[in-house]
């Protein structure tokens, strides 16, 4: 019996066009043409001015990761029906199209724990916790640990700030790399 693998047996494999995969958005009725949103879902001049998919970190209940900042980024966070969204703008949008816009500051980070970067979200009454926590680590050292935690109705974006074995820069002896091999040496 031949062996066939899969990529040969979807080649070979006759086409249906009554799959619901295969059908385009418009005739699964899924986009309406008196909307009127573009291919994309961004208004014509709003292309090119924005910040869209990314992965948010969000790690579970009780739990703190270890995270290492690698951009802080203020932007105007706004959302849009048609794409299902949220667009992260660098100026306010001309538009009504947008709802929910506000300020906020986006972290690009890289988590230590699921070895990925991605982005926390911060807004204005969260961002001076984590300024004062970033400016602790950035003098001292340490390790920066995320976490969320529920108050009231609302998840809180929280940092730790937690001592760590970095030395400080003054502290290094320089030295030429063939010194430490003669002191290795016996």
């Amino acid at each position: 019996m031949q062996e066939i693998s899969i990529i040969e047996k979807e080649r070979t494999a006759p086409e249906n066009k009554d799959r619901p995969a295969d059908r385009t958005a418009q005739e699964s009725g899924i986009v309406r043409e008196e909307e009127n949103i573009p291919e994309n879902g961004v208004p014509a001049e709003m292309s090119g001015r924005f910040t869209v998919g990314h992965c948010y970190i969000k790690p579970a209940a009780g739990e703190k990761d270890l995270i290492y900042v690698l951009d802080i980024v203020p932007k105007i966070a706004c959302w849009l029906p048609g794409l299902r969204q949220t667009l992260y703008l660098e100026e306010l949008p001309p538009t009504d199209e947008f709802k929910r816009v506000r300020f906020v500051v986006l972290l690009h980070i890289y988590d230590w724990s699921s070895a990925r970067d991605g982005i926390i979200e911060l807004t204005e009454a969260e961002y001076p916790e984590f300024a004062r926590v970033y400016e602790a680590y950035l003098r001292t050292g340490g390790e920066l640990y995320y976490y969320r935690e529920k108050r009231g109705r609302k998840m809180w974006h929280l940092f730790e700030l937690r001592p760590g074995d970095r030395k400080d820069a003054s502290s290094l002896k320089r030295s030429v790399l063939s010194e430490k091999f003669r002191e290795t040496m016996p």
